[in-house]
């Protein structure tokens, strides 16, 4: 699960829409970056990673005006059963 808090309100660009959610493996020559759909709530479970990898994940909002900047990226640790530590 990859929780983030609401963006303040003197960093918006107009309302928020949603969330976009991006990861890629970690230290794996050619990854892809993949994206969930946007989302509206403040987490989400990430679902069909693989065991023992390390991914870099980041959080960006969107408005009607476009996407915001990403998050710094995040690197994190899937267990033996492909969960995020």
């Amino acid at each position: 699960m990859v929780q983030w808090s609401p963006v303040d309100n003197a960093h918006r660009n107009g309302e928020i829409l949603g969330f976009k959610v991006c990861y890629e493996e970690a230290n794996v020559t050619g990854s892809l970056k993949l994206c969930y759909p946007p989302v509206l709530a403040l987490g989400l479970e990430l679902l069909g990673l693989r065991m023992y990898q390390k991914y870099w994940i980041t959080v960006s909002a969107y408005t009607s005006v476009g996407d915001g900047p990403p998050s710094q990226p995040l690197l994190v640790s899937t267990d033996e059963f492909g969960k995020l530590n």
